[in-house]
């Protein structure tokens, strides 16, 4: 992504973690993005993950999303 477009995906994000905090209050976030065929990525292509997460919402969220999903 060239500056802007970082700079606009950025901000985008913060939009939805503002609007996310105030229609859900979370206890805090876990930013995601797969980069690169050994991370997962599929299609080369460009997005975040803003998972909202809430104390107790696991039993050790240690390690981040990688716990966050039951198989």
């Amino acid at each position: 992504m060239t500056s802007d477009e970082q700079a606009a995906v950025l901000g985008l994000l913060d939009q939805a973690r503002r609007l996310t905090g105030e229609r859900h209050s979370p206890d805090g976030y876990n930013i995601g993005a797969n980069v690169g065929k050994a991370a997962g990525q599929s299609r080369m292509h460009v997005h975040l993950h803003l998972i909202p997460r809430y104390a107790g919402d696991v039993p050790d969220p240690r390690g981040g999303i990688r716990r966050v999903l039951k198989r």
